[in-house]
């Protein structure tokens, strides 16, 4: 959400990707590749039979996307409807990392 600004989305498009980033480790200052989660939204081109995974907000940086799953595995049987905002994704993004003790992807200072 940017702003005041609720988006709504598909619910059906949205997936929760396991993205490999790049960190540098406090101690050594030696760069690490660590794995991050962030809500991505499934596109699909006319030129390609494929589908392609873009993040909800451009403001993700990120080295490759290791695996994607459905947003509707990580959400409760009340949650699940037709479409979603990006309120309820950031819940669920929080949620999902907080249970498999992940980190969420945070945004590039400006």
């Amino acid at each position: 959400m940017i702003g005041n600004v609720l988006k709504i989305y598909a619910t059906k498009d949205i997936f929760i990707g396991y993205v490999d980033t790049v960190s540098f480790n406090n101690l050594t200052n030696e760069p690490e590749i660590i794995t991050k989660i962030l809500p991505l939204q499934k596109t699909v081109s006319k030129d390609k039979d494929l589908p392609d995974y873009k993040p909800l907000s451009k403001i993700y940086e990120f080295y490759s996307i290791s695996e994607i799953e459905p947003i509707v595995n990580s959400m409760k049987d009340n949650e699940i409807t037709q479409f979603i905002s990006t309120k309820k994704i950031d819940d669920i993004i929080e949620r999902k990392a907080r249970k498999i003790g992940a980190k969420t992807l945070t945004k590039k200072a400006a």
